[in-house]
């Protein structure tokens, strides 16, 4: 079994990271900069934003709490941080200055696509073109690097849904993506909307759709390029880097969690005894870095692809999930609780209708009259008609289970040289 030296590998190179501004991105560049000291240049792409200038964006990017480490350690280590203005959604080279075109082709070795819209109730449209569209004009931009040893294409391990059992292999989708790209850039809205409602039978919702295109995308292209495949399923906060259980994120679990730290979330409609598959998000930034590794030292560029999951090696329920959370609400309570923490899980709809009503939307009502009686604004109703929208989109997730395959994931981590570990 051959040994990776991972920061032998990317000393005196340069990356470009997508979606750097994410919760995934930025965990990715702290590592990066902070263990990777022999890193050249770290590329991040930024998107202009109407009342945002790029620099604004870059400066309070800098000034993250997620970096403070970073930064006592080297005062200088942004010096190797360089910002870049470009909209792939639009095309591959959208926004750039030819100086930074250049710069990118002549300097870029490694890429990490992180880029992702995680709507779950986008709008397909809006869906393939960050997802899809973004994926293939990065791609096109990739292939004109002097240089390129790998490309790290995040996915994720929902992208095949209608599969039971999902191995490390690309599915072959239920439309071509080809197509869908073509309708949607010629804005075919009559196509479009069939297209989704039989899509929509297949999959839960827009953003697994388009990334289970993307995949396939992704594949057909490293017939000439470098490419690997990371899928994390659900990214939780860090176990240990930057801090132990650092997070910026409400998606998912997290906000679940809050909502029942605070009092404010009582039930969720959702299959307690399901075990579902969580990921710290430092362990997902060292299996992107380490696959990006893998593919540079390797002469075989076949294709490699990872299920960065947990549930076959330590597998927990939602209910036990729940119920670490409530001992540890007790040792660290919500800095706002509006009643004692707790809650549960009701695999019944009904039940879970009249559990949401008698302990969320009446509470929200007599909260609301007191508002009223005092002459303050009321919220507490609006909050919760939120919080239910909000749960609507994650029922498919926590009514539903998978088995992932992640052979490929397990060896990942034990080609890395001992004094990396």
């Amino acid at each position: 079994m051959r040994e990776i030296f991972v920061s032998k590998t990317y000393a005196s190179k340069s990356v470009l990271i997508t979606g750097a501004t994410g919760f995934l991105g930025k965990v990715l560049v702290e590592k990066l900069l902070r263990d990777c000291e022999e890193i050249d240049k770290v590329y991040i792409l930024l998107r202009p934003k109407k009342d945002e200038s790029i620099t604004k964006r870059f400066d309070d990017f800098k000034s993250l709490i997620v970096f403070e480490i970073v930064k006592r350690k080297n005062p200088k280590i942004f010096e190797k941080l360089i910002p870049i203005e470009a909209d792939l959604m639009i095309s591959p080279l959208a926004g750039m200055s030819d100086e930074d075109v250049n710069k990118l082709k002549k300097n870029v070795s490694f890429v990490f696509h992180c880029a992702a819209s995680v709507k779950f109730d986008d709008p397909l449209k809006n869906a393939i073109q960050m997802n899809t569209i973004s994926t293939r004009n990065m791609l096109d931009l990739a292939e004109t690097f002097d240089n390129l040893q790998a490309f790290v294409h995040v996915s994720t391990a929902f992208s095949n849904t209608n599969q039971k059992e999902i191995y490390e292999k690309i599915y072959e989708p239920i439309y071509d993506y080809k197509t869908i790209i073509e309708i949607v850039e010629g804005n075919k809205i009559d196509e479009l909307a069939v297209v989704n409602e039989f899509a929509m039978q297949t999959f839960p919702n827009t953003y697994i759709f388009s990334k289970n295109l993307s995949e396939k995308l992704v594949s057909d292209r490293s017939k000439d390029l470098p490419i690997t495949i990371v899928r994390p399923s659900v990214v939780c906060p860090s176990f240990m880097e930057p801090y132990p259980g650092w997070v910026d994120s409400m998606n998912g679990p997290m906000g679940v969690l809050i909502g029942a730290s605070s009092g404010f979330l009582r039930t969720v409609h959702g299959n307690g005894n399901i075990k579902p598959d969580l990921i710290p998000c430092d362990f997902v930034v060292n299996s992107l870095i380490v696959a990006g590794a893998s593919v540079a030292s390797v002469e075989n560029k076949e294709i490699k692809i990872y299920n960065c999951t947990s549930s076959k090696q330590l597998p927990i329920s939602w209910n036990e999930f729940l119920q670490l959370s409530q001992d540890i609400y007790k040792d660290y309570p919500a800095m706002k609780v509006i009643w004692y923490p707790g809650g549960r899980m009701c695999s019944n709809y009904y039940f879970y209708l009249i559990y949401f009503t008698i302990f969320q939307i009446l509470p929200a009502c007599f909260i609301d009259l007191c508002m009223l009686l005092t002459r303050k604004k009321t919220w507490a109703l609006k909050l919760q008609k939120k919080i239910f929208e909000s749960l609507k989109v994650f029922e498919y997730f926590l009514n539903s289970s998978w088995e992932w395959d992640n052979k490929n994931f397990q060896i990942l981590f034990k080609l890395i040289s001992l004094n990396e570990r």
